[in-house]
C-alpha cells in the first residue's frame, strides 16, 4: 500500500469468505436456472453436426417433447418422481461439467443415450429432415402436429383403399 495502510488478517478473511459465499450462491443460481429443455436441445444439435435447425421449430419441438415426457409419468407418480430426480441431477451435472463429460460417467451414459434416442427420433420424424435431399443445405424445420399421426412412419400410406 502506498500510504502505509494495512489490511488486517480479520478483514482479509472476512472479504475472502464473502467472496466465496457470493461465488457459491451465484454458482447454485447458475445451475438452478438451467432448463431441462436446454439439455434436450444440446443433445439434438450434437447428434446432427453441420445441420442447421430452425430456431422457432426447435422451440416448438422442445415444448412438445417436454409435454410428452410429463404425460408419460402421469399414470405412475412414483416412477415420475424418481425420473424427475434423475432428470434434475442429470441436467445439473450437464450444466456444470458439460454433456460430453457427463456421457463418460457410467451412471449417466445410459440415461443420456435414452434421452438422445427418444428426442432425436421425435425430432427427425416430425421434421423435414427426411424430405430434404441434403439436410445440411437447408434448415431443418420441426412441424408441430396438431393431430397425431396414426403411424409414426412418414412414408406410410394410411389413406383408405380406393
Amino acid at each position: 500500500m502506498a500510504d502505509g495502510a494495512k489490511i488486517s488478517r480479520r478483514n482479509l478473511l472476512l472479504g475472502t469468505a464473502g467472496g466465496v459465499v457470493a461465488l457459491g450462491v451465484g454458482g447454485v443460481a447458475w445451475v438452478a436456472t438451467s432448463q431441462p429443455k436446454d439439455m434436450v436441445a444440446e443433445i439434438v444439435r450434437r447428434a446432427l453436426p453441420g445441420v442447421t435447425i430452425d430456431e422457432a421449430g426447435m422451440e416448438r419441438f422442445l415444448y412438445d417433447f417436454m409435454r410428452e415426457v410429463r404425460h408419460e409419468h402421469a399414470d405412475n407418480p412414483q416412477a415420475g418422481a424418481e425420473s424427475t430426480v434423475k432428470w434434475h441431477a442429470t441436467r445439473a451435472l450437464q450444466r456444470v461439467i458439460g454433456l460430453g463429460n457427463l456421457e463418460k460417467i457410467d451412471a449417466f451414459g445410459p440415461e443420456i443415450e435414452e434421452i438422445r434416442r427418444f428426442a432425436l427420433t421425435r425430432f427427425l420424424m416430425q421434421s423435414n429432415f427426411f424430405y430434404e435431399e441434403d439436410p445440411k443445405a437447408q434448415p431443418i424445420v420441426y412441424e408441430h402436429l396438431l393431430q397425431p399421426r396414426p403411424c409414426g412412419n412418414p412414408w406410410a400410406d394410411v389413406s383408405p383403399p380406393a
